[in-house]
């Protein structure tokens, strides 16, 4: 087993980036802040729907994106951390 950051047996995970406002549909214009509560985690996400890798673009955590005409998917990985499901 990995001994992870606060002692146990169990790796920590990095928590899973939230949006705000909540997931749904946005005008036009409207600021999206992603977060995580991983501290230095990096989050990447994509526009296209697709479930992003490592090597896509990044938004630090309370960064912010504007809502278009696509579909936001983000995840949060920090090195030496199991990715969030």
């Amino acid at each position: 087993m990995i001994d992870d950051v606060d002692g146990d047996e169990a790796p920590d995970l990095v928590e899973a980036p939230a949006v705000s406002p909540a997931a749904g549909s946005y005008a036009a214009g409207q600021l999206i802040t992603v977060t995580t509560a991983t501290p230095g985690a990096t989050i990447a996400y994509t526009l296209n729907g697709v479930d992003p890798v490592e090597t896509d673009a990044a938004v630090v955590s309370g960064g912010t994106l504007v809502a278009g005409d696509y579909t936001l998917k983000a995840k949060a990985w920090k090195q030496g951390f199991p990715p969030a499901p």
